[in-house]
């Protein structure tokens, strides 16, 4: 349970960190959007934690471990119900 508690909380410093100063490959600017984890879902991986990514306004998605998880590439669930308007 603290292992939880631990990924959570650093889920949460990461993601207000990047919305403050979030820092970009390759000299990218980051983007001005709305939070891409708002309106996102990672079907077929249960309690994904959702962390925005304002480099290219688009939701990650990790498991309790802290890996990151491929939301589209799941053979039993449909595409991840996220649409990036702001390409």
């Amino acid at each position: 349970m603290h292992g939880m508690v631990k990924l959570v909380l650093l889920l949460i410093c990461l993601s207000l960190a990047s919305a403050v100063f979030p820092i970009c490959p390759d000299g990218q600017v980051p983007r001005h959007c709305p939070n891409p984890c708002q309106s996102a879902t990672c079907y077929g991986f249960r309690g994904a934690h959702c962390l925005p990514n304002y480099c290219g306004c688009y939701p990650m998605f990790f498991d309790n471990n802290g890996r990151q998880l491929d939301c589209q590439n799941r053979w039993y669930n449909r595409r991840f119900n996220y649409h990036n308007k702001y390409d």
